[in-house]
């Protein structure tokens, strides 16, 4: 290390167990995932997740309940991307969500 240079942390490694989290919560509407809240710092909000967006296919999957998305994410780890498609004011868009450790 060179002089003034201040050690960083070591960032620890996601357990294998550990769970992914997106940090949004949801709502059904009409058969409609709505995003009724994004945490801040959250791996949606860190993509541009926002509230009042629609999550219309996660994986390429379409969904019309929370228990299909959790189905999904169960299949994903810590680290890997989960891609999910949104419909936002008349647009659609697709976003690419990294996956981390609830903190």
């Amino acid at each position: 290390m060179a002089r003034g240079e201040q050690a960083q942390p070591a960032q620890p490694e996601p357990s294998p167990t550990a769970r992914p989290w997106l940090g949004v919560a949801l709502n059904v509407k009409d058969g409609r995932l709505v995003v009724d809240e994004v945490a801040p710092g959250s791996p949606c909000a860190q993509a541009g997740i926002q509230a009042g967006d629609v999550i219309v296919k996660a994986a390429g999957t379409p969904l019309t309940s929370l228990d299909q998305l959790a189905a999904i994410l169960s299949k994903y780890r810590v680290g890997q991307a989960l891609p999910l498609f949104v419909e936002r004011d008349g647009w659609e868009k697709d976003f690419q969500i990294k996956l981390e450790a609830k903190r």
